[in-house]
């Protein structure tokens, strides 16, 4: 299984237009290029750099000599002739706060300790007090719905709001504690209290989720492609291990079964808004589904050889659940190809159980 992660540093306050000629900051030897900031070159990883002072950063790759790699691909990642990492030949960018002078800050746009600060109804992740506890929980999560309005009542309220949302993430919600005050971490909520959340651990899950998102600059206005082939590759960085389950194994101990690639990929699907459901077609094995331009694509780390793409997926494989019926509702078709939906350049055939069907590539 690759291991592949994008580590993202911000350079500083830049005062250069981005062209390859003649710039301030950047600094030509010989064929090669590097970048001076204020005596500190940009070295053994990847930088955002705001070159033109717009407001709008690209992401280039430094080697531990500080040469940028250019028109190749790093870890995964494919940088053009200038340097800047694209992704099927757009280039990506991050928006970056302006100064009073106008130039580029390198603060960004949002705090990245608090990357889901002001985003939780957005997301659907918002908490409300539940007393039996003397606790606070995520307000669409089986624990509060359940203990709220008991066990049939709440089961049914997180169906409803996701027919009535068109969301099945309101379905499959976040009933994970640690996971929970992981979440009330990243929106800067420290008037959250979880009583039986492990303070450690979510600790942990956090920081690692700021990495992901430090890693995925664009994450607010990335395609759902995109979303869902950075959370792959994120989860994939832990081990099989049949011995261990939950988001915090697989993300923070990077080692999980088959449910700790599925939690970890709900925690950050939920976390970037992306839906994502549990493959259940296999006994005893999990795996998420993307909902990836309106075409549900499973993803399974945890099965050698599948690891690399996106795989149709029957959402009526057993006829039964409410899923079955929350898809018969809005009249969704599994697909039998992708090439009318999705660039011919991502879709190659693979054979799944014995059957030659379209993939999806993960990038």
């Amino acid at each position: 299984m690759r291991k592949q992660v994008l580590t993202v540093f911000m350079a500083g306050v830049l005062t250069a237009s981005m062209s390859m000629t003649a710039l301030a900051g950047w600094e030509q030897e010989e064929t090669n290029w590097k970048y001076n900031d204020n005596g500190v070159y940009a070295a053994n990883g990847w930088y955002w750099i705001d070159g033109n002072n717009d407001g709008v950063a690209e992401s280039y790759y430094f080697d531990n000599t500080g040469i940028l790699a250019r028109d190749t691909t790093v870890e995964g990642y494919t940088v053009n002739a200038d340097g800047a990492w694209t992704v099927n030949g757009t280039i990506q960018t991050k928006i970056v706060a302006m100064n009073n002078s106008g130039e580029a800050a390198n603060t960004g746009n949002y705090d990245s300790q608090y990357p889901l600060a002001g985003m939780l109804d957005q997301l659907g992740l918002n908490f409300a007090h539940q007393n039996e506890m003397d606790s606070d929980l995520l307000y669409w999560s089986n624990f509060y719905q359940n203990w709220t309005y008991g066990y049939d009542q709440g089961y049914a309220n997180r169906l409803q709001k996701a027919k009535e949302s068109n969301n099945l993430s309101y379905y499959y919600s976040i009933n994970d504690y640690d996971e929970m005050l992981a979440i009330a971490k990243l929106a800067g909520r420290t008037d959250v209290v979880i009583r039986s959340a492990d303070e450690a651990k979510a600790e942990a899950l956090a920081n690692n989720i700021r990495d992901f998102f430090r890693a995925f600059p664009n994450w607010k206005t990335a395609s759902d492609y995109e979303k869902a082939c950075h959370i792959a590759r994120w989860i994939e960085q832990a081990d099989y291990d049949e011995n261990y389950g939950g988001a915090y194994n697989c993300l923070v101990n990077k080692k999980c079964a088959c449910s700790g690639y599925w939690a970890a990929a709900n925690l950050l699907a939920h976390c970037v808004g992306l839906e994502a459901i549990m493959a259940n077609d296999v006994v005893n094995h999990a795996y998420p589904v993307f909902n990836i331009n309106g075409v549900w694509l499973g993803y399974d780390a945890a099965s050698s050889g599948r690891e690399n793409n996106f795989y149709i997926y029957d959402v009526y494989h057993d006829g039964f659940g409410d899923e079955y019926n929350y898809f018969m509702e809005r009249g969704y078709v599994v697909p039998t190809s992708l090439r009318d939906k999705f660039d011919s350049s991502l879709i190659k055939s693979v054979a799944v159980y014995g059957t030659v069907q379209d993939a999806l590539k993960l990038q």
